[in-house]
């Protein structure tokens, strides 16, 4: 009877252990299922960033054959980037001033006359 229970203790123990086994290496360590299922997320992240990057990628790719080889776009580009003009043609810039000018009050800001 004492080995049977013997037995029976080790039975338990080696079951125990090996549960704890189990719940260790999905749960505990440095990667657990929750690590797993967090870097399955930033991978799923990060393959969608590239693949907008790839479009973007091309997209630059189509436009610089388009500079290369197509001179309508040439011709805009130097246009609107560059202010070329033709001859015969009159070019008018319009430059914004980023800074506004210190002494000019806006209209809210203008005392209004008394009595009116």
């Amino acid at each position: 009877m004492p080995d049977a229970l013997g037995r029976r203790i080790s039975r338990f123990v080696a079951l125990l252990t090996g549960v704890g086994a189990v719940y260790y290496a999905g749960f505990g360590g440095a990667f657990g299922l929750a690590d797993v299922r967090d870097l399955r997320g930033e991978l799923a992240v990060e393959h969608a960033r590239r693949d907008s990057l790839a479009a973007v990628l091309d997209s630059l790719r189509a436009w610089g054959d388009s500079l290369e080889s197509n001179p309508g776009v040439i011709e805009r580009v130097a246009r609107e980037k560059l202010s070329f003009i033709r001859t015969g043609e009159m070019l008018f810039l319009f430059i914004e001033d980023e800074t506004p000018d210190p002494g000019a009050a806006s209209p809210e800001a203008r005392p209004r006359p008394a009595g009116g």
